[in-house]
């Protein structure tokens, strides 16, 4: 059995997910494919071993200037670096990390991504806004099977940062509206 760790990097907190895989880490890649209508450890075969959140404000600033300052960065180090410890400590084989909405924004990710690599020896992914949305809608059925293909999923999140908000109707597929 494997171990992997997922980071979500956000604009005002980052999530750490490490989970013990039952079958083959193949089936785990972004962006993820949909999720079957049961529960994720059901349907893909893992188990969380650790779920950690953390406040660390990447973005505070962001929005007047476009920039990630280095007290921003350095805070989102440290969490990192206490991340990288419960990996270890778990036994985390491979590690995932994410940024959403301030890594996208700001002009200076490229730097901060060198920093996270320096320190850290991860890569930062960047996901664009449909990734984000896909992945947060798949999310959020796994965890409540939809009875109607109807069903919309909205991220509060996204309506207060980015004037709309992120919705899947199964058959239609994924957007930003």
């Amino acid at each position: 059995m494997s171990r992997h760790a997922i980071i979500d990097l956000g604009t005002n907190s980052a999530l750490l997910l490490i989970i013990e895989l039952n079958g083959t880490p193949s089936s785990i890649r972004l962006p993820f494919p949909p999720l079957p209508k049961k529960h994720p450890e059901q349907s893909l075969g893992f188990h969380v071993l650790k779920d950690e959140a953390a406040i660390c404000r990447l973005g505070e600033g962001l929005h007047q200037h476009d920039y990630l300052s280095d007290a921003a960065q350095d805070r989102t180090l440290h969490v990192l670096h206490e991340f990288k410890t419960l990996c270890d400590t778990y036994h985390a084989r491979d590690v995932t990390l994410v940024g959403t909405e301030a890594c996208r924004r700001a002009k200076n990710i490229e730097t901060f991504q060198t920093r996270i690599t320096q320190e850290l020896g991860w890569q930062l992914v960047v996901l664009s806004g449909s990734d984000e949305a896909a992945l947060s809608y798949q999310a959020a059925i796994a965890d409540h099977p939809l009875a109607d293909p109807e069903t919309i999923v909205v991220d509060p999140v996204g309506v207060v940062r980015r004037g709309g908000f992120f919705l899947q109707d199964v058959g239609a597929g994924v957007g930003d509206v």
